[in-house]
């Protein structure tokens, strides 16, 4: 698989082996071993262990996008990889008609740094919103990290509507240009959830403002 050929020190990777009693499953969502992790410890919500591992996983996390889609927002091969990664076929060759295609489409951005199968469309941003909350995939709106393509594509998960008028304006854009199949977009902003013992969410992170392209 595409993500599987990046080396094997990937940020995430490297995050999990500071656990080495832990059993990192790469195959896995990142968010659904970090919650596993926390089962196996024992920490539970406002524990300090868990909010110091929470605040390095949300680190890994950011690195991990970085480290496979890149940095710029401008680079047409970030924008063809995307469309590579959401199956959508043929890739455009104009920066612009990939950027239609993924923005204006609803996916869960952790689930793009994954190594799990095929990521989930969903119909309207509040219908992501909804799954992000529910299993905590969401990456924090305000890290040091962030490249500019990930800030680019975040949305405001715990506040879609912010995002229904620009969605609108870039499927304008993709009627306007060559329509294609495509899954993509940006997903996720605000604050992140952990879990603790016995599958409770656990405290979330900071909630920022945030803004997008």
């Amino acid at each position: 698989m595409l993500i599987q050929q990046l080396k094997d020190t990937r940020p995430l990777e490297q995050y999990f082996a500071e656990y080495p009693t832990f059993a990192y499953d790469s195959n896995e969502p990142p968010t659904s071993e970090f919650y596993r992790m926390c089962d196996q410890f024992g920490w539970v919500r406002d524990d300090d262990d868990r909010d110091d591992a929470f605040q390095s996983f949300r680190v890994a996390l950011t690195k991990e996008f970085n480290e496979i889609y890149g940095l710029d927002v401008n680079n047409l091969a970030a924008w063809q990889l995307l469309c590579v990664r959401l199956g959508v076929d043929p890739v455009p060759a104009k920066i612009k008609e990939c950027r239609a295609i993924v923005t204006t489409t609803h996916v869960n951005l952790v689930d793009l740094v994954s190594n799990s199968g095929t990521v989930t469309v969903f119909d309207t941003v509040d219908d992501l919103s909804e799954y992000s909350r529910a299993t905590g995939k969401i990456f924090p709106r305000e890290d040091a990290y962030a490249g500019d393509l990930l800030k680019y594509l975040l949305r405001h998960i715990f506040e879609p509507s912010i995002d229904a008028h620009l969605v609108s304006r870039h499927r304008g854009q993709r009627r306007r240009g060559r329509g294609g199949r495509g899954a993509g977009g940006g997903t996720e902003g605000g604050r992140s959830r952990g879990r603790g013992r016995g599958g409770g969410r656990g405290k979330t992170g900071g909630r920022g403002k945030g803004r997008r392209g």
